[in-house]
């Protein structure tokens, strides 16, 4: 487990990419990886579509594989980007083409860097059961910088059923959900407003993740 900015990132994807290079993939394999990479393409739209958060403090939970394409969202719309990895085991690099905007995450990364608006990424194993603990910033040490808001963005939701599907046990990520809650409940003791924003990862009332 690891925090990391996206220019570290995108060596540990460029370090994995290498090491996949020396497998020989049969034509089987080859077809499931485009399979994946339509998936994915299709899905990080509305993903990205719908992560607007408007606070200065945003923790956002999503698929590893859609988390470049999310940093660089967040950068394009000023936040500066940590991003938490429960594990740095990821799929082969180019099979989501992340080549294709890392000029553009980089050159977001020198852009905000600086920035008073700041994200915390968590790179989602889903069914991984992991802590958030000393991950996210205490309510305190948010008052502390003025940050009397924050967003809670959530891959595994449908816009406008925040309440009722945001943080429950469940099939997807039933770990992350619960400690999530555990936060947001401590933020509103200490007078932390919350922004929770639902990012649609469901299709005519079916699972499509």
């Amino acid at each position: 487990m690891v925090i990391t900015n996206i220019k570290d990132y995108l060596k540990i994807l460029l370090e994995e990419e290498t090491s996949n290079r020396s497998f020989d993939f049969t034509e089987r394999e080859i077809q499931f990886m485009e399979k994946v990479k339509v998936d994915v393409n299709k899905r990080d739209k509305g993903l990205v579509n719908n992560l607007n958060p408007s606070k200065n403090y945003c923790v956002v939970t999503i698929g590893s594989s859609h988390v470049p394409f999310a940093v660089n969202k967040l950068q394009k719309i000023g936040y500066k980007a940590q991003i938490f990895l429960p594990t740095t085991k990821h799929t082969p690099m180019g099979v989501f083409n992340y080549g294709k905007i890392k000029d553009e995450l980089l050159e977001g990364f020198e852009r905000t860097q600086y920035s008073e608006k700041e994200s915390m990424v968590i790179a989602d194993k889903h069914l991984m059961i992991y802590s958030l603990e000393g991950i996210l910033k205490k309510p305190e040490e948010l008052l502390k910088k003025n940050v009397k808001e924050i967003s809670i963005c959530l891959e595994h939701s449908r816009p406008g059923n925040e309440e009722r599907f945001l943080f429950k046990n469940g099939k997807h990520c039933f770990h992350i959900y619960d400690e999530l809650k555990d936060y947001a409940v401590e933020c509103r003791k200490k007078g932390v407003n919350l922004e929770l924003i639902g990012l649609e990862c469901r299709e005519l009332k079916k699972e499509i993740c």
